[in-house]
Formats: structure tokens, C-alpha cells, sequence
């Protein structure tokens, strides 16, 4: 049935209906109609296109001052016109196939209509970028190697530890970007790691948080991994000894002896004995001190909440 026809038969039925109800609906049903028929045809009009950049050489560096936007004559039914003026496509901008001419990298206005067309729909004909050449602002990029550092907020369940520190790989990347941002950065963040109730151990890769578009690094996250296990608590007996002692000098320490308590995992704790401590003080802090300082000056690594029964111990000096 033609669409004027129908259109006929539906206003003679609501012309019988004189309900305010009726009335409106009729008009929105006429507003639809026409919209349908509107939208279905075929336009010709200019529509914008977001640019984003890609595949630059390693050494390359994009300026900030690069056009975002690209606008293109195009042709297509006023349905898929109106998606694309209401959401404006991206359009990937291939920079490694840009033109060199011993001065400026561009690209053509035909390489730009090729590139825009191959991304959009099928539905719509590009027939013209309103752009003659698109320069691309392209130069040198400075590099710096720069520690990468971790943000975490890791908590574990009642017992369980970290067995050592995490570890990182890698722990170092190499940074590209202009010299002048390069020059104010010390190290480069994770993206951060969130993890609760932890009780094994566990390795994730974490992404980089650069702070800035212009950085970029061929390394594209990072690995933490962290050994976990459960810990107890352990008590030994170290015997004190005194550095710096001369050889034909006594001194005699009260209690020769000290109380240390400290955490470890349960898969090393077994085999730490007292022969693993090293507890000392120092001769030559006799006569500025009433009572000599202990100093912890080797213990076994993975070990934690190390506590001294004493600080201090008492000393008597023979000669």
C-alpha cells in the first residue's frame, strides 16, 4: 500500500475519533511516519572524523599539536548520517605509511578517503576529505631508562606474610618522549593492585601508568610476583658479642645473653637456629653509655617482627 494512501486511511479513522488522546497520538504517529520517510533517503553531507595516531617508529615522537579531527564530504541514508554526526567515528591514522619528502611526513588526500572508507561503514561513501595533505608534526624522541614502582593495597588473612619482598619484571624500562617531560621523572607507576584476604602466593601483570600521551615504552606492563605462606612465631637465646674489644682487655656482660622473639613462615622457621643471629655492642661505646647498646648486626633473610628482650645490657670491665 503506498505510503500516501496509508497515511489517507489513517487520518480518516482518527477523524472519526475527536478524543484529545486520539489526537495526539495521530500526531505523533504522523511525526514517525515522516521521519521514516526523511531518514530514509539519501544525503550528502560533511561529517567530522576523530583522529587517533598510531604505529610510530619507536624513536619517533607525535607533537601535541597535531590535528584531531578530519572532516570528509560523505553520502549515505539520513539514518546512518545521523548515528555518525550524534557519535563522530575514530579513525586509526597509520603514521609508519606516511610519506616522507626529505623535509615533512604526510599523507595524500586519496591515502586519507582509502584509510577513512576502509573504517566506517559499507553504508557510507566517502567522496572527498576536505583536507588537501594531513602533515604530521613527527620528531626525535628522547629516551630514559626509569625504575618502575608499584601501588598496592594488599592485605592478608590472619597468619600469612610476605616470605621476601616482591619482585619485578622487569624492574626498569626504557621511557620515549620529549627530553624536557623526561627530565622530571625519577621512576614510572603500575597501574594499581587491589587484593584482599590474601593466603598463597600469587604473580600478576600490571599495566603502566605513564601520566602523559606523549610517553610511551615497547613495554607494555609489568610482572609482580609475590611469595606468600603462613607464619609463626618463634623464641631463641643469642649470646652477646663485643666488637672492638682489645686483645689484653676482659669485659664481662649482664646477662651475656639476649631474649629474641620474631616471625618467619612455617616452611623456613624449623631451621633457624641461634647460630644464624649475630648480636653485638661495642667496646668503644663504654664510658658514653651506662649501658651498652645492642646492635643487630646479621639475621636470616625472609624473617619479620624481629623484637630484643633488652636493648641495652649491663658490662664490667677487666683489664
Amino acid at each position: 500500500m503506498p505510503m500516501n494512501r496509508l497515511l489517507l486511511v489513517v487520518k480518516n479513522f482518527f477523524s472519526r475519533i475527536k478524543t484529545p488522546r486520539a489526537v495526539l497520538f495521530f500526531l505523533a504517529l504522523s511525526v514517525l511516519f515522516w521521519l521514516f520517510t526523511k531518514l530514509s533517503k539519501t544525503y550528502t553531507t560533511t561529517l567530522g572524523f576523530t583522529i587517533e595516531y598510531h604505529n610510530l617508529a619507536d624513536n619517533q615522537l607525535l607533537y601535541s599539536n597535531q590535528p584531531q579531527t578530519v572532516f570528509a564530504e560523505s553520502t549515505a541514508t539520513g539514518f546512518r548520517l545521523t548515528k555518525n554526526l550524534v557519535a563522530p567515528p575514530k579513525i586509526k591514522i597509520n603514521a609508519s605509511s606516511a610519506y616522507f619528502n626529505g623535509t615533512d611526513f604526510f599523507l595524500t588526500q586519496n591515502s586519507l578517503r582509502r584509510s577513512i572508507q576502509s573504517q566506517v561503514s559499507k553504508q557510507i561513501q566517502i567522496r572527498q576529505v576536505l583536507l588537501d595533505t594531513l602533515y604530521l608534526q613527527l620528531g626525535i624522541a628522547s629516551q630514559k631508562k626509569l625504575p618502575v614502582k608499584y601501588t598496592s593495597k594488599l592485605t592478608f588473612s590472619n597468619g600469612y606474610d610476605l616470605v621476601k619482598p616482591y619482585s619485578l619484571t622487569p624492574d626498569s624500562i626504557l621511557v620515549s618522549g620529549p627530553k624536557a617531560l623526561l627530565d622530571t621523572l625519577s621512576f614510572v607507576d603500575t597501574h594499581p593492585i587491589s587484593l584482599k584476604k590474601i593466603e598463597a602466593s600469587f604473580t600478576e601483570d600490571l599495566g603502566i601508568e605513564f601520566g602523559h600521551s606523549s610517553l610511551k615504552s615497547s613495554t607494555s606492563s609489568i610482572r609482580i610476583h609475590a611469595e606468600v605462606d603462613r607464619f609463626t612465631e618463634k623464641l631463641l637465646i643469642i649470646p652477646i658479642q663485643i666488637s672492638n674489644l682489645p686483645a689484653d682487655t676482659k669485659v664481662k656482660l649482664f646477662p651475656p645473653t639476649v631474649s629474641i622473639k620474631f616471625n618467619a613462615s612455617f616452611s623456613m622457621i624449623k631451621d633457624i637456629e641461634p647460630s644464624d643471629f649475630l648480636i653485638t655492642c661495642d667496646y668503644n661505646q663504654i664510658g658514653t653509655h651506662p649501658k651498652l647498646p645492642l646492635i643487630i648486626q646479621d639475621q636470616p633473610n625472609g624473617i619479620s617482627r624481629l623484637v630484643l628482650s633488652d636493648n641495652s645490657v649491663d658490662y664490667l670491665v677487666k683489664k
